[in-house]
């Protein structure tokens, strides 16, 4: 080094020479260890313990029914003469996993479907239009 240029150090800075005392980061490790000790303690205790009121409260927050009427408006053409009207309609339907008929049953439905297909459109005078 030249005999022109200073060093600087900063490993003397008054500062930085102040020790702590020795119970302050025994303290503080131990208040960090008890804090979590209790979160998981209470983690355990909400999902092993009361299991129950999470699931309930799961279940109210995630699955709803709600019962929604689904109306359509007529549709027109521009002289005002209907086009489509929406009309309430009984439906059947079943889970083919869940329906266990005979073979007999099997063969009466499917002819009662078929024949109520038929005299339905049987009966309606108008144009074959359909609402769903």
């Amino acid at each position: 080094m030249k005999k022109n240029q200073r060093t600087v150090t900063f490993n003397h800075n008054p500062l930085l020479k102040r020790e702590l005392p020795q119970w302050r980061p025994r303290f503080v490790l131990l208040a960090l260890l008890a804090g979590s000790m209790a979160l998981t303690g209470r983690a355990l205790y909400l999902q092993g313990v009361n299991k129950d009121f999470l699931q309930a409260k799961g279940e109210s927050r995630y699955a709803r029914t709600i019962e929604i009427p689904a109306t359509r408006g007529r549709i027109t053409d521009r002289h005002g003469d209907m086009l489509a009207v929406s009309t309430p309609v009984r439906s059947v339907w079943a889970l083919p996993s869940d329906a266990k008929l005979e073979p007999a049953q099997a063969r009466s439905s499917r002819a009662c479907s078929r024949w109520m297909c038929v005299s339905s459109m049987k009966s309606s005078p108008r144009r074959a239009t359909s609402s769903i």
